[in-house]
């Protein structure tokens, strides 16, 4: 009877230990200010987790434009992406080709070409 008691007793207490430690773990890790920059450092450091958050950060429309336009906010960064478009032919051939699509583009580009011939 004791020992039965004990036991009840026992998995009382496990119980309401378990049911304290309930939730999502990783939302519990990512409200801790300290433990989420631990987290984003680690992401960062390892570069095939970096691969795929970026994957996966790219792949929802949300977060592309919030990337997009963070990405060309920074100078820094805006300045490297353009000089990487400006080096590789095919991708600068598809930024024209877009622009003169674009009717009010098509003349700010032809506006350019004009006075790069002038100048030669």
């Amino acid at each position: 009877m004791m020992k039965r008691l004990l036991m009840v007793l026992v998995s009382g207490v496990m119980l309401a230990v378990l049911a304290g430690c309930g939730g999502d773990p990783v939302a519990k890790m990512v409200e801790n200010p300290d433990t989420q920059a631990r987290l984003i450092d680690m992401m960062v450091a390892d570069t095939t987790i970096s691969e795929t958050f970026a994957e996966r950060l790219i792949g929802a429309t949300e977060t592309r434009t919030m990337l997009m336009d963070r990405a060309l906010e920074d100078g820094a960064f805006s300045q490297e992406l353009m000089l990487r478009i400006a080096k590789d032919p095919a991708l600068m051939n598809g930024i024209i080709g877009l622009g003169m699509q674009d009717p009010a583009m098509k003349d700010q580009l032809m506006t350019l070409f004009k006075g790069m011939q002038m100048v030669q």
